[in-house]
């Protein structure tokens, strides 16, 4: 289509297929030569337009070059604050001398993702909703000097058969938030003042592995005192495979550190202090995924959490009793 406002006369279009429009979410990117990229040099995004004629209704995401020694990509998602700023230090000769630009856009959840592909940083991820339009385009603001663009591909983000796994981990067919909340639940025993406890778990991405990490301030007690101690938390995504509905969230795993606790689990994974989401996780409406239980052994003293110390500081009470907490982790 002929250039518009914001652009140096190129826009390219195209419409994608969905299969319902309240599940609209599609999946882009596209290839741009290194060795004509320039400093300054900004590329665009719109997603969700309305028509085929025009971009209006799309989200203009913008991927601007900020430094070239070393490639470094800015990425701008409007709307989404600081979660919707990222910068890149770009791999331009993993695609083949291609630096890639991509995004993930799901108007179910209200979300976009968007970042250089091969990068050592994190992409942009805000709560930003993309709409139900049915066009895609891209297009740059570079003048001074020819812009090639190669691989220019578009796609649904979820089909009746399939899930696109390029975009994000999956809880089914949902897409999780960048930002959730932990809540410890069905407490007893020693872990009983552990009851309702909840702390924030914000998305990192380590190693390649979509990771949720949170702190909770515990209550905890030495002898003679009173206090809290900090546990991390960790969500991981630990595989794609999640299209069984009988076991919604099983590609989820939750993990306890830094406790000085066992918090051993009954039918757990990977050892003490982490477990796989239960069977009773949902996925819609909306995001619950439930893990234990994790229990607190009767004789571990080394474990101060809940632990009554003697109100003189002179000595150790009688053991504690056995206690379990289960986790939810909610949108």
């Amino acid at each position: 289509m002929p250039g518009g406002e914001g652009t140096a006369n190129a826009i390219v279009i195209c419409t994608v297929p969905i299969t319902q429009h309240d599940e609209m979410g599609v999946v882009g990117s596209i290839s741009v030569l290194v060795d004509w990229i320039e400093l300054g040099d900004v590329y665009h995004m719109y997603v969700g337009c309305n028509d085929s004629d025009d971009l209006s209704g799309a989200v203009k995401i913008e991927y601007e070059v900020t430094s070239m020694d070393p490639l470094t990509v800015t990425t701008t998602i409007p709307g989404g604050g600081d979660d919707g700023i990222a910068v890149q230090k770009a791999d331009p000769y993993g695609v083949d001398g291609h630096m890639r630009l991509q995004f993930c856009a799901d108007h179910m959840t209200g979300q976009i993702r968007a970042g250089v592909v091969s990068a050592d940083d994190q992409p942009a991820w805000a709560e930003v909703d993309m709409g139900t339009g049915r066009y895609v385009a891209v297009g740059h603001n570079n003048t001074g000097h020819q812009n090639r663009f190669d691989d220019f591909n578009m796609e649904e983000l979820r089909t009746p058969t399939e899930i696109c796994t390029d975009c994000w981990c999956w809880c089914l067919r949902r897409v999780p938030f960048r930002h959730m909340t932990a809540t410890i639940t069905r407490a007893t025993g020693r872990a009983d003042c552990l009851s309702g406890l909840s702390w924030d778990m914000d998305w990192e991405e380590v190693s390649n592995i979509d990771t949720w990490i949170g702190e909770a301030d515990m209550p905890s007690a030495a002898v003679g005192g009173h206090g809290v101690q900090t546990v991390e938390w960790t969500l991981e995504c630990d595989a794609y495979d999640d299209d069984n509905p009988d076991h919604p969230g099983h590609n989820w795993i939750l993990k306890a550190g830094n406790s000085g606790c066992q918090f051993s689990t009954s039918g757990g994974y990977d050892g003490a202090g982490s477990h796989r989401a239960n069977d009773n996780s949902e996925c819609e409406p909306e995001m619950v995924l439930r893990f234990g239980p994790f229990t607190m052994a009767k004789s571990e003293l080394s474990c101060y959490i809940c632990y009554p110390p003697d109100p003189l500081g002179t000595e150790y009470p009688d053991d504690p009793d056995e206690g379990s907490f289960y986790v939810e982790i909610t949108e």
